[in-house]
């Protein structure tokens, strides 16, 4: 394991018990208000959302071929701004799942314990298979499935669609990036659709080493691109409903936190 990923490991690990030491001792120990609705907590709760909607510049960095983005540093900075907003988030809820919105904490519970995975555990355990769609070295005289004519075809089709696309790009080695979704949407979709039946289809093939990656490799980044999803659904819905519809949220309590009401 690296240690800049041991280091933020622990970090992120330390602020999670921090959060729920937080969570039991400042109430105990101080006069803080710290339900969700109190000044404090609401302002706990708009930094949490502000550093976990940040954490999505990473997505476009890492779509980014500019030459000057330090992707590295850009991937550090994603881990320890998600760190620290699921903190918030979590002392900002009280830790009380009785309300709707607790899915919303659940999911950023969610992106941490994925993107923690991620960034532990998986180089370790994916290391020795060089990629997803990595096929293994081969005995002398061994040969590889011969592509079908659905692969030639598939082939053809992305070298015509990347012709217009990025006509100064190779189909061994393109990557659509962000500035490609931007131009031209329809054509990005449609050779994202065929590059991903090309790795269905790679997988399935007998050489594939991807069915001996274990299970949760496969998998994780998927959850964490899901839950990152649905955290932001909720959380748009969670603030719009809490300022704008406070007196339904708060049903038969008094509605304590700050809001907008009708003129």
């Amino acid at each position: 394991m690296a240690p800049v990923n041991r280091t933020l490991g622990i970090f992120a690990l330390a602020l999670l018990v921090g959060a729920v030491l937080g969570i039991v001792m400042i109430p105990a120990w101080t006069h803080w208000d710290l339900r969700p609705g109190s000044p404090l907590g609401q302002l706990l709760g708009i930094a949490a959302g502000v550093l976990l909607l940040g954490t999505l510049r990473y997505v476009v960095i890492r779509r980014s071929d500019r030459p000057g983005e330090d992707k590295p540093s850009a991937q550090r900075l994603h881990a320890l701004a998600g760190s620290v907003g699921v903190a918030l988030a979590l002392v900002h809820s009280q830790a009380t799942l009785r309300e709707w919105s607790a899915l919303v904490l659940l999911a950023a519970l969610g992106l941490f314990a994925t993107g923690l995975y991620g960034r532990l555990v998986a180089p370790g355990r994916f290391s020795d298979h060089f990629g997803a769609n990595a096929l293994p070295y081969l005995a002398s005289g061994a040969t590889t499935s011969a592509p079908s004519g659905e692969s030639r075809r598939r082939l053809e089709h992305k070298r015509r669609i990347l012709s217009t696309l990025d006509p100064a790009a190779r189909e061994a080695t393109f990557v659509l990036r962000l500035r490609h979704w931007l131009a031209r949407p329809r054509l990005a979709w449609r050779y994202w659709r065929l590059a991903s039946d090309e790795r269905s289809a790679h997988r399935r093939l007998p050489e594939s080493a991807v069915s001996r990656v274990p299970f949760a490799e496969r998998v994780w980044r998927r959850g964490h691109l899901v839950l990152s999803v649905l955290f932001v659904i909720g959380l748009v819905a969670h603030i719009l409903t809490v300022l704008f519809f406070a007196g339904y949220v708060a049903g038969d309590r008094t509605v304590y936190w700050w809001h907008f009401t009708a003129w």
